[in-house]
Parts: structure tokens; C-alpha cells; sequence
């Protein structure tokens, strides 16, 4: 599940600079300050937020995501085997990590 979101976000991001840069590109070719050219630079902003966004959403699944899903195994899985001051212990660890 964490793979296929991390992928998910990798292709947005992927789509959103391309549509980005041909945005940009339609928009340098457009007359200047005409309704189509806002337009091809409003596409262009978006996508460049869109790709901004996708970025962020990666980073918190492949760094975030997978410490918070073993924080959360440790806790239920290990805290019958181990000390609750030992998952603690880990669990900071992890979050520092």
C-alpha cells in the first residue's frame, strides 16, 4: 500500500512539471497579456503547485509513513515481548531517525 501511493505521487509529480513546462511554453508563444495566455499561465501555476504538492506528499510516505507504520507495529506487536520504557524508547528513535 505504501508502494503504490509512493508511486501515485512520484507520477503526479512527473505529470504536473511536464504540464508545467508546456504551459509555460504555450504561454511564451501567446499574445501578450490575451485571455489565452492568462489562462496557459494559470495552467502553468497550478501545475507547478500540483508538482510542488506531489513532492511533499512523497517525502511524508517515504520518510514519515513508514517509521509511523513500525511505531505502530512495535507498539502492538512487541509490547507483550518488551518493556513498555523499551518501546518508548524505540519509538523516539524512530520519529528522531
Amino acid at each position: 500500500m505504501v508502494e503504490i501511493a509512493d508511486h501515485v505521487a512520484d507520477i503526479v509529480e512527473e505529470v504536473a512539471e511536464e504540464v508545467g513546462k508546456v504551459a509555460e511554453e504555450v504561454a511564451d508563444h501567446l499574445p501578450e497579456g490575451g485571455k489565452l495566455q492568462q489562462v496557459a499561465t494559470f495552467v502553468e501555476n497550478v501545475a507547478k503547485e500540483t508538482a510542488k504538492d506531489a513532492n511533499v506528499v512523497d517525502e511524508i510516505i517515504e520518510k514519515v509513513l513508514p517509521n509511523t507504520l513500525f511505531s505502530v507495529l512495535a507498539l502492538n506487536y512487541l509490547t507483550p515481548y518488551k518493556t513498555i520504557v523499551n518501546c518508548v524508547s524505540m519509538n523516539r528513535f524512530l520519529i528522531s531517525g
